[in-house]
Parts: C-alpha cells; sequence; structure tokens
C-alpha cells in the first residue's frame, strides 16, 4: 500500500513537471492521504516554474534538510530541475521501508555535509527483507549526481509500477567502476594508493564515454518534449489571454491594474513567437508542399500522423500569434490602446476640464439657475466633457470622448455635429411621470392624457413611474461613432449608398445591430442600453399626448422620418402602407439631426431606426418595475425596441408603442440610442 501511495505522488510529480514546475519540499510530511485511500501532495508554498531545462536558484536554502538533494544544497552555479524532486522522493522510500532518514546529524551542517560527501548505508542492509529491485529503484534515486538519478519522474513511476507488477525494472545495481568511485570518494585518504586510483580513473575514462552518450540523448529528448509542453501551454495561454482581453472593459481607471497585469501575462509570450516560427520553418524542410484542393494557400504534408498533427497545431499557433500581434487590429494593441486611453482619460476629461465640470454642478444644484433639475448634486463624470446647456431645453449637455470629437455649437446655440463628432449626451433629471396607454374609455376619452387609439394590451395599463437622473443620447448613434470604436461599420446602407438623390455619411444612424451588438459595445464604452421607462419618458418629453407632437399624426411634419410619399415614389416597397400625406425628403433613414427635436432636445424619436431597449417583452405593465428599471419576464426571450422606423407608418412611433425582436436579430430599420448612468 505504501508503495502504491508513493507510486501516485511520482505520478502527480511528472504532471507537474511536464508543465514546468518543480516542487522543492517533497517529504512525507507533505503527503496526505485521504478518506478513500489515495495520496496527494501538498504545500507547493516554495514551488518554482522552470525556465527552459533549468532553474538557477541564489540566496538562502529552502527546503527540509534531511530531504534535500545535494544540488539543492549547493545552489551556486548549478541547475535545480525536476530531478531534485526525484532525489527527495527516493528519500522518502527510503524512510518508508528502513523506518530512518538516510542522513542524520545534530545539525543542520552535519546533514548537508553527509548528503554532499558520505554515500548512504543501503536500504537493503538495514531492511535484509527488502527486495534486491526494490534496493536498485531507491538507490539510484538518490544518486547524489543528478545525471545518474532517473532522468524524469515518468522512469520512476514507471519503475515502481513494474516492481509492483513483477516485471523487470529499467534501473540496473551500480557496476564495479561505480562502487569504486564512491568507495573513494567515502574514503579519500585510500585513494592515495597508486592501485585504486588507478583503477578508479580506469573506470572513470572506460565509462565515460557512454555516460556522456547517455547524458546528452537524454538531454535532448527532454528539450524536445519541453519544446512540445510549451508548444501546447502557449496555445491554451493565447486562448486565455483572448478571451481574459474581452473582459477588461470599459478602458477607464479603475482598469489600469488588469490591463498592465494582463500585458504582464502577455510578454513572455510574445518572446517566443520568433522561436515558434523558427521551429516551423526547420520543420517544413522535411514536408512536401501542395496546393492542390485547399482553400489555404499552401497546404505542408507529412509522412507520420503525428508529425503532422504537431506541424498543424503549430502553424495555428503561428497564425494565432501573428494575429493577436497585429500592428493595427492585435488583441495586443488593442489592450495597450486602452491601457493608455485608461491612464488620460481622467486628465482630459475632468482634470482639463474642471472649471467647465464646476460650472455644470453649480448650476444644476442652484435650483434658482436650474430649477429643472431640483437641487441635483453631481461630480465631475470621467469620460465625458460639459458642452453646456441646450439653449431651447435648458438641459446640460455632455460629450463622450472615446467615441469622437467634442462638438462645438453654432451662434443659435446649437449642436454642429459633425462624421467625426463622438455622442452628445444629455443630463436627463429625476421625474415622476405616466408610462404607457390606454384605449379610450368614456371616462376617459380621446385628449385625456395617455388615451391612444391604437393602443394594445401590452402598452397598458398607463402606470405611474420615477425615473432617476441619467444620461441619454441626443442622437441616435451614428455609424461613424461605431467604426472609430469598434473598426467596421455593419450598417446596410453606409457612406456608399445613395437613395432619392441624397447620399449617405457617417452622420446617418448604424443600424444592422443586434440587441447583443449593442448590449456589449454601449459596455465596451462604460454605457449601457435605456430602460424601457427612461425611453419612453425622454420620448414623451413632458407629454401625455399620442405622440410628442400632439394627438393628430399630421403634427409629427418635419420631426420624423417614416415611410411616406417621398419614400413610395421613390424606391419604396410596393407592399408597404405609406403615409401619402407626409414627404420628409428621404428613402431610408436619414442624418441623426435632420428632424426637429423634442422639448428635450432629443431627434429622432420618431421614426429615422428602431432603438433598442434593455427589458423583455411582458403581456402588460401590470407587474412592471415603477422605478424605471429595466423589465426581466423569463416567459418572454424577446427585447423591446422603440421609436418606429424609416419603413413604418405613424402608428408604429406613437410614444406609448413597443415591438420587440428576438436579442440576436439584425436588420436596416435596428439602431441604438445608448445611455448612461450618473456615476
Amino acid at each position: 500500500e505504501f508503495l502504491d501511495w508513493l507510486h501516485e505522488i511520482a505520478n502527480a510529480l511528472s504532471c507537474a513537471h511536464e508543465a514546468g514546475v518543480v516542487h522543492r519540499d517533497v517529504k512525507p510530511s507533505n503527503i496526505r492521504i485521504t478518506p478513500d485511500n489515495k495520496a496527494m501532495l501538498m504545500d507547493f508554498g516554495i514551488a518554482r516554474h522552470l525556465d527552459l531545462s533549468t532553474l538557477t536558484i541564489t540566496g538562502e536554502f529552502r527546503g527540509t534538510p534531511h530531504y534535500a538533494s545535494p544540488e539543492q544544497i549547493k545552489a551556486k552555479g548549478r541547475g535545480i530541475d525536476a530531478r531534485t524532486d526525484i532525489y527527495a522522493l527516493g528519500v522518502t522510500l527510503y524512510e518508508g521501508v528502513t523506518g530512518r532518514v538516510p542522513f542524520v546529524g545534530e545539525t543542520t551542517e552535519q546533514v548537508f555535509h553527509q548528503i554532499l560527501e558520505v554515500e548512504p548505508i543501503p536500504p537493503r542492509r538495514l531492511n535484509p527483507a527488502l527486495s534486491r529491485d526494490l534496493n536498485t529503484i531507491i538507490v539510484k534515486a538518490m544518486e547524489k549526481e543528478p545525471a545518474r538519478r532517473y532522468q524524469s519522474m515518468v522512469e520512476l513511476a514507471d519503475d515502481l509500477h513494474r516492481f509492483r507488477k513483477n516485471e523487470q525494472i529499467s534501473a540496473k545495481p551500480a557496476g564495479f567502476g561505480t562502487r569504486l568511485w564512491k568507495r573513494v570518494r567515502r574514503n579519500p585518504t585510500l585513494s592515495a594508493t597508486a592501485g585504486v586510483a588507478f583503477l578508479a580513473l580506469l573506470a572513470l575514462i572506460v565509462s565515460l564515454p557512454w555516460y556522456l552518450v547517455q547524458i546528452t540523448r537524454q538531454r535532448n529528448t527532454a528539450e524536445a518534449r519541453y519544446d512540445e509542453i510549451i508548444r501546447l501551454s502557449d496555445g491554451k495561454h493565447l486562448s486565455q489571454l483572448l478571451a481574459e482581453a474581452r473582459e477588461i472593459w470599459p478602458a477607464y481607471p479603475e482598469k489600469v491594474p488588469a490591463l498592465k497585469a494582463w500585458l504582464g501575462k502577455a510578454d513572455p509570450l510574445i518572446q517566443r513567437i520568433d522561436r515558434h516560427k523558427a521551429t516551423l520553418k526547420e520543420w517544413r524542410k522535411a514536408a512536401r508542399k501542395s496546393e492542390e484542393g485547399s482553400p489555404k494557400e499552401s497546404v505542408w504534408i507529412f509522412d507520420k500522423t503525428e508529425d503532422q498533427w504537431k506541424h498543424d497545431v503549430l502553424e495555428d499557433l503561428v497564425s494565432g500569434l501573428a494575429a493577436f500581434t497585429n500592428e493595427t487590429s492585435g488583441t495586443l494593441k488593442s489592450v495597450q490602446d486602452r491601457l493608455r486611453f485608461a491612464q488620460t482619460i481622467y486628465g482630459e476629461s475632468v482634470e482639463k476640464f474642471q472649471q467647465e465640470w464646476d460650472d455644470v454642478i453649480d448650476a444644476i444644484s442652484d435650483r434658482q439657475r436650474g430649477p429643472i433639475y431640483d437641487g441635483l448634486l453631481i461630480t465631475p463624470q470621467v469620460g465625458l466633457v460639459p458642452i453646456g446647456p441646450d439653449p431651447d431645453s435648458g438641459l446640460w449637455e455632455v460629450a463622450h470622448l472615446q467615441t469622437g470629437q467634442v462638438p462645438e455649437r453654432g451662434k443659435d446655440g446649437g449642436i454642429l455635429l459633425e462624421e467625426d463628432s463622438g455622442l452628445v449626451l444629455v443630463l436627463i433629471p429625476e421625474a415622476t411621470f405616466d408610462m404607457g396607454a390606454m384605449p379610450p374609455t368614456r371616462e376617459k376619452p380621446l385628449g385625456a392624457p395617455n388615451v391612444d387609439p391604437e393602443a394594445t394590451v401590452t402598452e397598458g395599463p398607463d402606470h405611474t413611474v420615477t425615473v432617476n437622473p441619467f444620461f441619454i443620447s441626443k442622437y441616435e448613434m451614428t455609424q461613424g461613432q461605431w467604426l472609430r470604436f469598434i473598426g467596421n461599420n455593419p450598417s446596410r446602407h453606409g457612406p456608399q449608398e445613395a437613395y432619392g438623390g441624397k447620399k449617405h455619411s457617417l452622420l446617418h444612424p448604424v443600424e444592422n445591430v443586434s440587441w447583443n451588438d449593442c448590449s456589449r459595445v454601449l459596455w465596451m464604452l462604460a454605457l449601457r442600453l435605456p430602460s424601457e421607462a427612461e425611453w419612453e419618458y425622454v420620448a414623451r418629453a413632458m407629454t401625455d399626448t399620442v405622440w410628442w407632437t400632439g394627438n393628430v399624426k399630421e403634427s409629427l411634419a418635419g420631426a420624423v422620418n417614416i415611410a411616406d410619399l417621398f419614400c413610395m415614389n421613390n424606391g419604396g416597397e410596393k407592399d408597404w402602407n405609406y403615409e401619402i400625406w407626409l414627404d420628409d425628403g428621404y428613402v431610408a433613414h436619414a442624418p441623426v439631426n435632420v428632424f426637429r427635436p423634442n422639448a428635450f432636445g432629443l431627434h429622432n424619436t420618431c421614426g429615422n431606426v428602431w432603438e433598442w431597449c434593455q427589458d423583455t417583452l411582458g403581456e402588460n405593465y401590470d407587474s412592471a418595475p415603477t422605478d424605471g428599471s429595466p423589465r426581466y419576464d423569463k416567459r418572454f426571450p424577446y427585447r423591446i425596441l422603440r421609436g418606429g422606423c424609416w419603413n413604418m407608418i405613424a402608428d408604429y412611433c406613437r410614444s406609448a408603442y413597443h415591438n420587440w425582436y428576438e436579442p440576436a436579430s439584425r436588420s436596416n430599420t435596428l439602431g441604438v440610442r445608448p445611455a448612461r448612468s450618473i456615476q
């Protein structure tokens, strides 16, 4: 049973060694037996990772004296590797079969002297019942010279397995030359005699070439095995780094430690790129190249299946590392850019604009200067830059630095939006309003608050909701803003297209984006989707009519882009419904700033593109939150869309109307209006 346990420990150490870890403190007290009679190796407290085939150790001795290998004690210019653990496990075997440690002394120095200079008493002499093979295994594991021990823990584990199965072990008893050499080392005074010296020298000369060949062969095998482990490890390491990089957002000051730690973990992998490339190039010398029947540019073919597999694994690793380190689109550059942004964003948005932030804070906290905010207290918001209040709504507006340039105001106080402009967010005050709509009744006829003749069951009942202060975008997110951050424009109607004689630009809303897309991108930007309650509040802009413009659809003229006469006459689908009383001048979506805003200064809350909200669909509002938070109903997988779009009629952009799609859905009518909580 003792040997079973030691065999399990040897297998465990073999796995650790393959991963590049040396325990350095193997001893009986670090071995625990589980209730199911399994052995476990504990306390990797002083374990170290190997650098290539050896680990040079400097400084004081680390370990337990009686189980320390000679190289652990010396530790001067010599490498400590897996064979140190083999020695310590040999000592543990020795103690288990003899009942004592091989070297004893009153002081640590005495123990160390014996380990370095004295050969241990053979365990079979202390325990005559011990078999000759097990004695050989222990002696070989405890050789003072690492090159004479088992060269890997796998070899020791295999010999233990063979011994337990009554099979022939690989270890051989020490020969005459070896025994003579050890005797000379134990009795240096006798070595003065010429005969002993001659015999020792002769034995050394005869055996040295064989040992050199064996050492070289074992070293080459070990290094080849190590290189293979490194390649497999680097493939896993690369996958882990890619996964971790996807989660280190937003690029704000609190993420600086995580970003630095990630770059630190990536550096060893980057340092080995040239080594992997050189190995791949060397391997391909033994392969033949084919360019037929494959989508790849070329295929390298090997005769042996194992060689083909190793090549393909390395080829994938080299290809993955090339993408990883790409100077324009690689993950490494992305993390480096994030770190630079995270380290500077506080200075660029807060310190640089401290006076502007002081003005904002003073203005909105003063009930006389900013009564709509009712004394709201905020602090400077990292990543945002104040651009002053809207001259019509009186609401304060800020620019979002990570999505583009800070736009300027024109002479009339309006925003001069350009293709390179970042998001403009409006600071919305806390408010209580009635959300939803109901069909007219005798008690509440058309014209009464929140009465809508087209209201459906899911839009009611109307209910009172309180929303907390938050930011929401003045415009739908533009194609330019999405493109600058993500690096691609998913929109079907991009700048290369023209409809009805009007060419599209990056000021058109980004579309063809799913709820999943928007949720992740906004999270990366320290933004979020609005809740449905927040969206309806800002879309109504303190109104309780069917549309924010009034109770008749004709009031939408100049404020909406929907399916109308112009669309019908300039390429709209024949089977669409059209509002023939309206000519808004656009076939598809329009730039985000061309139609007149509502009382909060928000553009296109009616028409243009649908806008995703956080919420799921519900049967009605009976159990909906009343604090402005999003509604989540597990029974319905669909996510809410608001505002209508360019290919639908006015009924679909009513203030209370909501549409719903699956969260993975994409369409040229689906866009987004970002929001942000106050920090």
